[in-house]
């Protein structure tokens, strides 16, 4: 049977859970905490920037970065129900799982990954620093990884997450402007 590239990729990482335990202790770490550290970033930043809560452009900050999660949340479970794909585990029983994810049934398009992009992608367009920037930018990278480290996601799970909030994130700032 011909596997795909993702799936090989996927094994070939999966091959090596376990044989560094400081290294597992980070991935899991990663693939499931990051995303508070890097939302709390953003939020401490923009409310920074933008000033107290009640101002206008902290709103907007908001409005844009929660329009844009709720299209990509709205058309990633779209995307699951038209074209199923389950989740490693339960394609290859025979893998190492690091954690166990809420649901089994939904693995494409990774809706970790599609938070941390849509948080980059807000921190750039609203003209964030560029080392926070980079941070956000960064942890797309790690999260997407380390979820694939952990042996919850396929690598295309990763890039169509990645992509999806690339559209979504561009498709509201064409609705703003």
């Amino acid at each position: 049977m011909k596997m795909s590239w993702s799936k090989r990729l996927f094994l070939l990482v999966n091959r090596r859970v376990g044989a560094y335990p400081w290294l597992d202790r980070i991935m899991v770490f990663c693939a499931h905490w990051l995303i508070y550290i890097l939302l709390l970033a953003l939020l401490l930043w923009s409310s920074h920037v933008f000033g107290v809560a009640t101002s206008l452009h902290f709103g907007i900050f908001l409005l844009f970065t929660g329009s844009s999660l709720v299209i990509a949340y709205s058309a990633s479970y779209m995307i699951a129900l038209l074209w199923p794909h389950e989740r490693p585990l339960r394609e290859i029983p025979t893998i190492k799982e690091l954690i166990r994810p809420v649901n089994a049934w939904k693995s494409f398009p990774s809706d970790h990954t599609i938070t941390v992009t849509v948080f980059a992608m807000s921190a750039s367009l609203f003209d964030a620093p560029i080392w926070l920037r980079a941070v956000l930018w960064v942890g797309v990278v790690v999260v997407g990884c380390s979820r694939v480290y952990v042996g919850v996601h396929y690598p295309r799970d990763i890039i169509g997450g990645f992509f999806l909030a690339l559209l979504s994130t561009l498709g509201i700032v064409h609705i703003f402007l």
